[in-house]
């Protein structure tokens, strides 16, 4: 059981939500960014220990902290595709996955 579980005390300025359910899952909440109408975009993760959700829950919030900015330089950059529909510009999944592993490999080489 942790402090935050106990009642301890609260956690850390800027530490996810995390916390155990009555049927011993852990569940964590993670701010990736802020919605059009300013409230926080907030997601959810599961694991068994709680270990393994503030791992997933770390990486959720690292993979969505980079900035629209940001995003659109490595779009103009070529290392991110992008699909149109009108006048919108969607990245897929697939594309989402390959600049990962383009990221893997250069940090690989580095």
């Amino acid at each position: 059981m942790t402090a935050a579980t106990a009642g301890e005390g609260r956690r850390p300025s800027g530490r996810s939500s995390i916390y155990q359910a009555g049927n011993g899952r852990w569940h964590g909440w993670g701010t990736v960014s802020t919605k059009p109408d300013g409230s926080p975009d907030l997601r959810h993760r599961e694991g068994a220990t709680e270990a393994e959700v503030t791992k997933k829950v770390a990486d959720l919030v690292t993979v969505h902290r980079m900035s629209r900015s940001e995003t659109y330089e490595q779009i103009r950059a070529g290392r991110i595709q992008t699909v149109k529909q009108g006048r919108a510009t969607f990245i897929t999944v697939g594309d989402v996955a390959a600049y990962v592993k383009l990221l893997e490999q250069e940090a690989e080489a580095a």
